[in-house]
């Protein structure tokens, strides 16, 4: 019986860990998630302005757009 506490009590125990982890984590992965998205849609933006690889990026999504 002794045993079963204490199992249940730390099983109690890393589920609140969880339930605290999730709610501390919620924002972060809603964050990366909106900027996953809007590097999908303009990877551009990834690059300074001005420079080849922001250029060549804007074209290469202008080419795919342009193809579906």
């Amino acid at each position: 019986m002794n045993l079963m506490r204490l199992d249940r009590s730390i099983i109690e125990g890393l589920q609140d860990i969880v339930s605290l982890l999730e709610d501390q984590l919620k924002p972060l992965v809603q964050s990366e998630l909106s900027l996953l998205v809007d590097v999908l849609y303009r990877p551009q933006l990834l690059f300074p302005a001005g420079t080849e690889s922001r250029k060549n990026a804007k074209a290469e999504a202008l080419l795919e757009g342009t193809a579906t």
